[in-house]
Order: structure tokens, then sequence, then C-alpha cells
């Protein structure tokens, strides 16, 4: 039985419409030439269409504010659980500046 809904799910979940998700700036620091992003998203069985270019072109904008050229993400996401089971989930990006283009 438990196996059965279990793929119930999974085949739910893969027919879900993509949800398209946008990240926002939360901080940016000039002096390690930085800039945070993020998004949030439903934890269980979600079909994500994240906006990686719009990301990109957001965190260059800012880093031409500052006098750079480019923006590239440094690193890894890191996903915080916003509650205890766990359902709502928020990634942190970061987007390094540099002069290279």
């Amino acid at each position: 039985m438990n196996r059965r809904l279990i793929i119930l799910l999974l085949v739910v979940g893969c027919w879900r419409k993509p949800q398209i998700i946008f990240l926002s700036p939360i901080a940016g620091d000039q002096a390690s030439a930085t800039i945070a992003m993020s998004y949030t998203y439903d934890g269980i069985l979600s079909n994500l269409d994240i906006q990686w270019d719009d990301a990109l072109k957001t965190a260059i904008e800012k880093c031409q504010n500052w006098g750079y050229k480019e923006a590239e993400i440094f690193g890894e996401g890191v996903e915080t659980c916003l509650d205890k089971m766990c359902s709502v989930i928020q990634v942190e990006v970061v987007y390094q500046c540099h002069y290279h283009k």
C-alpha cells in the first residue's frame, strides 16, 4: 500500500506544471563584491523552473552599479527549511562581482 502511494505521488508530482521561480536580491556587500539572492519554494513534489538567466542579469546590474563588469555564481546554494516539516524551503545563492568579461 505505501509503495503504491509513493509511486502515485511521484507520478502526480511529475505532471505538475512547473512553478516559475525568480530570485530576489537579499543582501549585497560592496567590500567583498558579493550579491546574495534567494528564492522560496514548496518542498513537497515541487517542479521548479528557476530563472537563472534573470538572476544573473540582476546580479550583473548590481555589480555594475559598484563599478564591476560581470558577475558569476559563487559556490553552491544553501537550502534552509522554513518550517518544522520542511514543506517550505528557502535557497540562498551568492554571486561574485568581477572585472573580467
